[in-house]
């Protein structure tokens, strides 16, 4: 790790002799922790009087858009951030000088001397380091310490903390770059950790609802959860229904216990366990954004969990305003027309999601079975758009545990382009080892990839991740991952 931070540093002079008045342009991913990224080479960007900022969004790898953004902007200086692995070769044919920031890996294994890469430090691009975390490596070295116990330092903190929750960072592994940052952060007071009740919607929903959508057993049905809880905790202060963080100690127990007596009533599972895994966890707030527009609720209160904040991000990313999404995470305060287009799209989200969903649960939608039901793979075309796959995915293996890996799919166009997210449940994960480079998932792409000799595009993390590929090509990767699963049962 400390050659990772040597090299973070040395690449960071580069930036020192760049022309602030040149324009420069900042690559970053489209999504959580890309947007995270680009937020922190911005902030930093800004402090250190850099006059001609052009941030873009791409989504990996996006090579034909990224030639496009270069001729079309012209910029003297690139930074990328959570993508860019493959963009040197271009990079080297358009602007004066880059630098580049990822930590996912690229085909030839070798990352050149302008990029700042985990992977090439034989580190794990799941668990030591994400994209936000990475570009703060490079930006850390350009302050004194003193910055850092400034509003500007501590955003910037924040932000690079974000992305790595959003990309499901931090596990129990200590000794990683994601540590070291997190650590700072603490130190300098942008985020604030504290064991709590972790579910997410602690900050956006009333108590009831956040259980009600928590996937708990037990508490799928709307008014069993809603009369249970509220009949027992205080559901409202005035106007205002009460969410997880509005509770005291006692209530929180309270609801623990609600929870524990309502699982031995009718699971088989070790209840210490799943409230340790998946109940009671570390809880992470970023205090450094306290009073900022981004962490403001519809009803006008506040959330500083990074999830929640993110929620609207990605939901403003996939369907394709990530220009509002840099808006809403970068400026302190957002205009009223922005906030409610922003609250829009959430809503239009959250009801295709729903609509999906329920589709789903009618049994209308096409759907293909393996391994007794623990592996399905359902096309959720003309339902949803397309770039909401994972998250029907991920409320479907909420809602039945039984499932152990879903494929879900969505036509893109008319051209037959398919994207297909795959995602796993917790058990899956244990089963594999960490610290495999090329693992899970990936595997099951790239072998795909290889038999189809097709371009499949694919990328994210283990079990979270997706692929663009046509809709012949998907049979043969549902057939894949199944064959993965059985070699792992």
């Amino acid at each position: 790790m400390s050659f990772f931070f040597k090299k973070a540093k040395n690449l960071s002079e580069r930036i020192n002799e760049w022309n602030r008045k040149s324009k420069i342009m900042i690559i970053g991913h489209r999504d959580g922790d890309g947007i995270s990224a680009t937020s922190v080479l911005l902030q930093g960007l800004k402090k250190l009087g850099f006059l001609k900022i052009i941030p873009h969004i791409l989504l990996s790898p996006d090579l034909d858009n990224l030639d496009s953004l270069l001729r079309e902007y012209s910029p003297k200086y690139v930074l990328t951030c959570d993508i860019g692995s493959e963009f040197a070769p271009i990079l080297k044919e358009h602007v004066s000088d880059y630098l580049i920031t990822d930590h996912h890996p690229n085909k030839s294994g070798v990352y050149g001397e302008r990029q700042l890469n985990c992977i090439e430090f034989g580190l794990n691009d799941e668990i030591d380091a994400s994209g936000s975390t990475t570009a703060f490596s490079l930006i850390k070295y350009l302050f004194d310490n003193s910055f850092w116990e400034t509003n500007t330092g501590k955003v910037i903190l924040a932000y690079a903390i974000s992305g790595a929750i959003s990309d499901f960072q931090f596990q129990k592994k200590t000794g990683t770059i994601n540590e070291v940052i997190l650590n700072m952060a603490k130190v300098y007071e942008a985020v604030r950790v504290t064991t709590d009740i972790s579910l997410f919607g602690r900050g956006l929903y009333p108590v009831y609802i956040t259980i009600n959508r928590s996937g708990i057993p037990g508490f799928s049905d709307y008014h069993f959860c809603r009369d249970i809880i509220n009949s027992t905790i205080k559901p409202k202060d005035g106007d205002y229904w009460r969410r997880i963080i509005d509770l005291n100690k006692e209530e929180k127990q309270q609801l623990v216990n609600i929870i524990i007596n309502r699982i031995i009533s009718i699971a088989k599972t070790d209840v210490k366990k799943f409230l340790k895994k998946e109940v009671i966890s570390p809880v992470y707030d970023l205090e450094a954004l306290r009073g900022w527009d981004c962490t403001k609720n519809p009803d006008g209160r506040f959330s500083l969990d990074p999830r929640e904040i993110l929620h609207r991000i990605n939901y403003c990313c996939r369907l394709g305003h990530w220009d509002l999404a840099l808006t809403l995470l970068n400026d302190q305060k957002v205009p009223t027309e922005i906030l409610n287009r922003i609250e829009e799209l959430h809503k239009l989200g959250d009801q295709e999601v729903a609509e999906a969903l329920e589709a789903y649960n009618n049994g209308v939608l096409p759907i293909k079975t393996a391994c007794e039901g623990k592996v399905v793979m359902i096309d959720f075309s003309d339902y949803i758009f397309y770039d909401e796959v994972g998250v029907v995915a991920g409320v479907i293996m909420k809602q039945n545990r039984d499932l152990e890996i879903v494929l879900s799919s969505c036509q893109m166009d008319k051209t037959g382009q398919y994207k297909v997210s795959v995602r796993a449940h917790e058990k899956i994960w244990e089963m594999i080892d960490q610290d495999t480079e090329f693992a899970d998932a990936k595997k099951v792409y790239q072998k795909t990839k290889n038999e189809s000799k097709t371009d499949i595009q694919y990328g994210g993390h283990r079990f979270a991740m997706s692929g663009y590929l046509q809709k012949d090509v998907i049979p043969n990767l549902f057939k894949n991952m199944v064959d993965y699963y059985k070699t792992l049962s």
